[in-house]
Protein backbone atom coordinates (compact mmCIF):
# COMPACT_ATOMS: atom_id res chain seq x y z
CA UNK A 1 0.00 0.00 0.00
CA UNK A 2 1.20 3.49 -0.93
CA UNK A 3 1.76 6.26 1.31
CA UNK A 4 -0.85 8.83 1.42
CA UNK A 5 0.72 12.09 -0.01
CA UNK A 6 -2.17 13.72 -1.21
CA UNK A 7 -2.90 15.95 2.15
CA UNK A 8 0.39 17.41 1.89
CA UNK A 9 0.93 17.98 -1.40
CA UNK A 10 -2.89 20.11 -1.00
CA UNK A 11 -1.53 22.08 1.90
CA UNK A 12 2.05 22.42 0.33
CA UNK A 13 1.83 22.62 -3.13
CA UNK A 14 4.80 20.24 -3.00
CA UNK A 15 4.16 16.83 -5.61
CA UNK A 16 5.65 13.90 -4.27
CA UNK A 17 6.11 10.59 -6.63
CA UNK A 18 7.51 6.97 -5.47
CA UNK A 19 10.60 5.60 -7.22
CA UNK A 20 11.05 2.72 -4.37
CA UNK A 21 8.62 1.36 -1.70
CA UNK A 22 9.04 -0.69 1.19
CA UNK A 23 7.15 -1.78 3.44
CA UNK A 24 8.75 -2.75 7.06
CA UNK A 25 7.02 -3.91 10.53
CA UNK A 26 3.08 -2.61 8.48
CA UNK A 27 4.92 0.49 8.30
CA UNK A 28 5.29 2.01 4.48
CA UNK A 29 8.75 3.43 3.42
CA UNK A 30 9.54 5.31 -0.17
CA UNK A 31 12.25 6.91 -1.57
CA UNK A 32 10.54 9.98 -3.58
CA UNK A 33 11.15 12.65 -6.12
CA UNK A 34 9.97 16.12 -4.55
CA UNK A 35 8.93 18.43 -7.05
CA UNK A 36 7.29 22.12 -6.23
CA UNK A 37 7.47 26.28 -6.59
CA UNK A 38 9.86 28.59 -4.08
CA UNK A 39 8.58 31.22 -3.12
CA UNK A 40 10.73 33.10 -5.87
CA UNK A 41 8.19 31.19 -8.32
CA UNK A 42 11.34 28.84 -9.02
CA UNK A 43 11.13 25.25 -9.48
CA UNK A 44 12.94 22.89 -7.30
CA UNK A 45 13.13 19.04 -7.14
CA UNK A 46 14.80 16.37 -5.20
CA UNK A 47 14.93 12.79 -4.04
CA UNK A 48 14.19 11.68 -0.24
CA UNK A 49 13.40 9.08 1.94
CA UNK A 50 9.87 9.55 3.50
CA UNK A 51 7.50 7.29 5.35
CA UNK A 52 3.69 7.51 6.80
CA UNK A 53 5.12 9.80 9.85
CA UNK A 54 6.31 12.40 6.87
CA UNK A 55 2.52 13.02 6.40
CA UNK A 56 0.84 12.65 9.34
CA UNK A 57 0.46 16.38 12.07
CA UNK A 58 1.49 13.77 14.77
CA UNK A 59 4.00 11.57 13.87
CA UNK A 60 7.86 11.83 14.32
CA UNK A 61 9.00 11.20 10.38
CA UNK A 62 12.91 12.53 11.62
CA UNK A 63 13.01 9.66 14.40
CA UNK A 64 11.17 6.61 12.46
CA UNK A 65 12.47 3.34 13.46
CA UNK A 66 11.32 2.38 10.07
CA UNK A 67 13.41 4.57 7.85
CA UNK A 68 16.71 3.69 9.85
CA UNK A 69 16.19 -0.48 8.96
CA UNK A 70 15.43 0.81 5.63
CA UNK A 71 18.89 2.91 5.42
CA UNK A 72 20.52 -0.02 6.95
CA UNK A 73 19.10 -2.93 4.09
CA UNK A 74 20.08 -0.12 1.66
CA UNK A 75 23.45 0.59 3.12
CA UNK A 76 24.12 -3.96 2.82
CA UNK A 77 23.04 -3.86 -0.47
CA UNK A 78 25.61 -1.39 -1.32
CA UNK A 79 27.93 -2.71 0.49
CA UNK A 80 27.49 -6.30 -1.44
CA UNK A 81 27.66 -4.37 -4.76
CA UNK A 82 30.38 -2.12 -4.52
CA UNK A 83 32.63 -3.44 -1.31
CA UNK A 84 34.94 -6.20 -3.67
CA UNK A 85 35.82 -2.88 -5.95
CA UNK A 86 36.31 -0.54 -2.95
CA UNK A 87 38.58 -3.39 -1.99
CA UNK A 88 40.96 -3.18 -4.46
CA UNK A 89 41.34 0.77 -4.98
CA UNK A 90 42.80 1.40 -1.57
CA UNK A 91 41.00 3.23 1.07
CA UNK A 92 41.64 6.77 -0.20
CA UNK A 93 40.35 5.95 -3.45
CA UNK A 94 37.67 4.34 -2.13
CA UNK A 95 36.53 7.53 0.02
CA UNK A 96 36.62 9.55 -2.87
CA UNK A 97 34.53 7.15 -4.60
CA UNK A 98 31.86 7.15 -2.24
CA UNK A 99 31.77 10.98 -1.99
CA UNK A 100 32.00 11.15 -5.95
CA UNK A 101 28.99 8.74 -6.21
CA UNK A 102 26.99 10.78 -3.47
CA UNK A 103 27.67 13.93 -5.38
CA UNK A 104 26.18 12.80 -8.33
CA UNK A 105 23.21 11.93 -6.34
CA UNK A 106 23.01 8.08 -5.80
CA UNK A 107 21.78 6.99 -2.67
CA UNK A 108 24.25 4.72 -0.75
CA UNK A 109 21.43 4.13 2.02
CA UNK A 110 22.84 7.60 4.64
CA UNK A 111 20.81 9.80 6.00
CA UNK A 112 21.06 12.69 3.76
CA UNK A 113 20.56 12.49 0.17
CA UNK A 114 23.73 13.88 -1.64
CA UNK A 115 25.29 14.44 1.77
CA UNK A 116 27.39 11.90 3.54
CA UNK A 117 29.26 11.77 7.22
CA UNK A 118 32.26 10.23 8.03
CA UNK A 119 30.78 7.74 10.09
CA UNK A 120 28.49 6.69 7.12
CA UNK A 121 31.56 6.22 5.18
CA UNK A 122 33.57 3.80 8.08
CA UNK A 123 30.75 1.55 8.00
CA UNK A 124 30.23 1.20 4.06
CA UNK A 125 33.98 0.43 3.99
CA UNK A 126 34.15 -1.43 7.62
CA UNK A 127 37.04 0.83 8.82
CA UNK A 128 37.87 3.05 11.51
CA UNK A 129 36.70 6.76 11.63
CA UNK A 130 40.37 7.71 12.08
CA UNK A 131 41.04 6.03 9.26
CA UNK A 132 38.38 7.28 7.00
CA UNK A 133 39.27 11.26 8.60
CA UNK A 134 42.80 10.21 7.46
CA UNK A 135 41.81 9.73 3.92
CA UNK A 136 39.45 12.69 3.52
CA UNK A 137 43.09 15.04 4.80
CA UNK A 138 45.27 12.78 2.18
CA UNK A 139 42.54 14.31 -0.13
CA UNK A 140 42.42 17.53 1.12
CA UNK A 141 45.82 17.51 0.02
CA UNK A 142 45.11 16.58 -2.96
CA UNK A 143 42.38 19.57 -3.29
CA UNK A 144 39.71 17.05 -4.46
CA UNK A 145 37.39 17.26 -1.57
CA UNK A 146 37.12 18.40 2.19
CA UNK A 147 35.33 17.98 5.26
CA UNK A 148 33.00 20.26 7.15
CA UNK A 149 32.73 19.14 10.31
CA UNK A 150 32.25 15.42 9.66
CA UNK A 151 30.51 16.55 6.47
CA UNK A 152 32.80 14.66 3.08
CA UNK A 153 32.46 18.85 1.24
CA UNK A 154 33.38 19.63 -2.41
CA UNK A 155 37.16 21.71 -1.85
CA UNK A 156 36.61 25.49 -2.46
CA UNK A 157 40.10 26.86 -2.41
CA UNK A 158 40.39 29.48 0.12
CA UNK A 159 41.81 30.47 2.84
CA UNK A 160 42.08 28.10 5.95
CA UNK A 161 43.11 28.05 9.49
CA UNK A 162 45.98 24.85 10.13
CA UNK A 163 43.90 22.42 11.75
CA UNK A 164 44.81 22.42 15.18
CA UNK A 165 43.42 25.98 15.19
CA UNK A 166 40.47 25.50 13.69
CA UNK A 167 40.09 22.64 16.29
CA UNK A 168 41.17 25.38 19.16
CA UNK A 169 38.66 28.07 17.63
CA UNK A 170 35.92 25.50 17.48
CA UNK A 171 36.40 24.55 21.08
CA UNK A 172 36.18 28.00 22.14
CA UNK A 173 33.00 28.85 21.00
CA UNK A 174 31.26 24.82 21.39
CA UNK A 175 32.52 24.60 24.93
CA UNK A 176 30.97 27.18 27.10
CA UNK A 177 27.57 25.79 25.25
CA UNK A 178 28.05 22.42 26.18
CA UNK A 179 30.63 20.82 23.85
CA UNK A 180 30.13 19.69 21.88
CA UNK A 181 27.43 21.94 20.76
CA UNK A 182 26.34 20.82 16.63
CA UNK A 183 27.95 23.06 14.06
CA UNK A 184 28.40 26.37 16.10
CA UNK A 185 31.98 26.10 16.57
CA UNK A 186 32.49 25.09 12.41
CA UNK A 187 29.87 27.73 11.28
CA UNK A 188 32.25 30.49 13.26
CA UNK A 189 35.53 29.07 12.11
CA UNK A 190 34.00 29.14 8.21
CA UNK A 191 32.42 32.54 8.55
CA UNK A 192 36.16 34.11 10.26
CA UNK A 193 37.88 32.26 7.39
CA UNK A 194 35.63 33.20 4.61
CA UNK A 195 35.84 37.09 5.71
CA UNK A 196 39.56 36.90 5.93
CA UNK A 197 39.63 35.38 2.13
CA UNK A 198 37.59 37.92 0.97
CA UNK A 199 38.32 41.48 2.73
CA UNK A 200 42.73 40.67 3.03
CA UNK A 201 45.41 39.55 0.58
CA UNK A 202 45.49 36.20 2.65
CA UNK A 203 43.87 33.64 0.40
CA UNK A 204 45.39 30.39 1.16
CA UNK A 205 46.75 29.26 5.08
CA UNK A 206 50.29 28.42 3.28
CA UNK A 207 50.72 32.19 2.84
CA UNK A 208 49.58 32.98 6.15
CA UNK A 209 51.61 30.15 8.49
CA UNK A 210 53.94 29.39 5.99
CA UNK A 211 54.47 25.76 4.50
CA UNK A 212 55.96 24.00 7.62
CA UNK A 213 52.72 24.90 9.66
CA UNK A 214 50.18 24.05 7.39
CA UNK A 215 47.51 22.08 6.78
CA UNK A 216 48.89 21.62 10.67
CA UNK A 217 51.00 23.40 12.54
CA UNK A 218 54.26 22.06 13.20
CA UNK A 219 55.38 19.65 16.68
CA UNK A 220 57.81 22.52 18.28
CA UNK A 221 55.17 25.63 17.53
CA UNK A 222 52.45 23.53 19.54
CA UNK A 223 54.69 22.60 22.16
CA UNK A 224 55.54 26.62 23.00
CA UNK A 225 51.95 27.36 22.16
CA UNK A 226 51.10 25.04 25.40
CA UNK A 227 53.68 25.90 27.57
CA UNK A 228 53.13 30.14 27.03
CA UNK A 229 49.33 29.51 27.65
CA UNK A 230 49.87 27.24 31.13
CA UNK A 231 52.46 29.49 32.53
CA UNK A 232 50.27 32.62 31.84
CA UNK A 233 47.49 30.74 33.66
CA UNK A 234 49.80 29.96 36.13
CA UNK A 235 51.26 33.39 36.79
CA UNK A 236 47.62 35.21 36.65
CA UNK A 237 46.34 32.81 39.51
CA UNK A 238 49.52 33.27 41.63
CA UNK A 239 48.96 37.33 41.54
CA UNK A 240 44.81 37.50 41.08
CA UNK A 241 42.58 36.43 43.83
CA UNK A 242 39.80 36.29 41.01
CA UNK A 243 42.12 33.82 38.65
CA UNK A 244 42.97 31.51 41.64
CA UNK A 245 39.24 30.99 42.38
CA UNK A 246 38.50 30.31 38.74
CA UNK A 247 41.33 27.93 38.06
CA UNK A 248 40.62 26.48 41.45
CA UNK A 249 37.57 24.84 39.78
CA UNK A 250 40.10 22.91 37.95
CA UNK A 251 41.35 19.46 38.79
CA UNK A 252 44.71 20.90 39.32
CA UNK A 253 46.22 17.60 40.76
CA UNK A 254 44.92 15.70 38.32
CA UNK A 255 46.67 18.52 35.60
CA UNK A 256 49.83 18.10 37.88
CA UNK A 257 50.15 14.38 37.09
CA UNK A 258 49.19 14.69 33.55
CA UNK A 259 52.07 17.45 33.27
CA UNK A 260 54.41 15.13 34.93
CA UNK A 261 53.63 12.29 32.24
CA UNK A 262 54.02 14.76 29.33
CA UNK A 263 57.56 15.73 31.04
CA UNK A 264 58.15 12.15 31.23
CA UNK A 265 57.68 12.07 27.29
CA UNK A 266 59.45 15.02 26.45
CA UNK A 267 62.60 13.26 28.59
CA UNK A 268 62.09 10.20 26.39
CA UNK A 269 61.91 11.91 23.09
CA UNK A 270 65.17 13.96 24.32
CA UNK A 271 67.20 10.71 24.56
CA UNK A 272 65.86 9.38 21.58
CA UNK A 273 66.89 12.24 19.47
CA UNK A 274 70.31 11.81 21.35
CA UNK A 275 70.66 8.11 20.56
CA UNK A 276 70.12 8.52 16.50
CA UNK A 277 72.01 12.02 16.18
CA UNK A 278 74.89 11.95 18.29
CA UNK A 279 77.55 13.99 18.07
Amino acid sequence: MSIDTEYKESITGIKYTPIREWSIDNHNVAWMKYEGINIHDEPFEGEDLYCECDFSDIKDGFHCEAKKKIREQVQAKTRKKYLHSWKKMGKKRAVYNIFRRVQRGEWLGQKYPRIIYVQEVASLLGKDNEEIVTACEKLFLEEKLDLNGMILSPFVKRFRFPREIQALFTYIIEEPLGWPNGDAGDGFVYSLESAIHQNTRFKDGKVAFYSENYPNIAPHHLINFGLRWIHQALNRASNSKDALQDIAHSPLEDIAEHLEQLAETCRDLHQDTEQKNPD
